[in-house]
């Protein structure tokens, strides 16, 4: 798995940028994460987090380094008996996981949090999207309550590294791995079976 970072370079002391910026480029390279291959078929136990998201409409969808909100979020627990954290933000709407974006089911509908105030437009968020919009399947990001994320009928999370996660329990709650997620897991899996081939 190859990282890259991108910092506008080094300024000394303070926030000032100066005059001459000269960017650094980090690259790294990790093992892929050797994550259980049911997390995909079965899904995940994920809880909410008490760590909240603060607003920032300018950073709103960015991937930036400022990830100290869930730093602190995944330090909230520390066994194998949940695999993932999801966040809320100050006005308590559900925004996002600790290393992923949230979709729900409502009613046939596709929902994913709008990232207005924060939170990261995720790759295979976008992905997601636009695989609904080419199939016909509705999709709208809205505002999304804890009421409401209980109350769906289906849960699933996406990042780059996983792709896309099912989520059977949250909170104590049992989902199932419904037909949307199913749809929308068989197509990804085999866009990136293309992708590699």
């Amino acid at each position: 798995m190859l990282k890259l970072i991108v910092t506008r370079g080094c300024g000394g002391r303070g926030y000032r940028q100066p005059d001459v910026i000269q960017p650094t480029r980090l690259f790294s390279l990790h093992p892929y994460p050797d994550y259980p291959a049911h997390y995909q078929t079965d899904g995940i136990v994920a809880d909410f987090c008490r760590q909240r998201l603060s607003s920032n409409a300018t950073l709103a969808g960015i991937k930036h380094l400022n990830r100290l909100e869930q730093v602190l979020a995944r330090a909230e627990w520390s066994d194998d008996s949940c695999q993932e954290g999801l966040m809320l933000d100050v006005q308590n709407y559900v925004v996002e996981g600790t290393m992923s974006n949230l979709f729900i089911v409502e009613n046939g509908v596709l929902l994913t949090p709008a990232l207005t105030d924060c939170g990261v437009a995720g790759i295979v968020r976008e992905w997601s999207l636009a695989f609904a919009a080419a199939e016909g399947l509705p999709s709208v990001e809205a505002a999304i309550t804890v009421d409401q994320v209980l109350a769906a009928d289906e849960v699933f999370v996406t990042n780059s590294v996983i792709g896309i996660w099912p989520v059977r329990r949250l909170a104590g709650q049992d989902f199932p791995v419904g037909p949307v997620t199913q749809r929308i897991c068989a197509a990804y899996r085999l866009a990136k079976q293309r992708e590699l081939s």
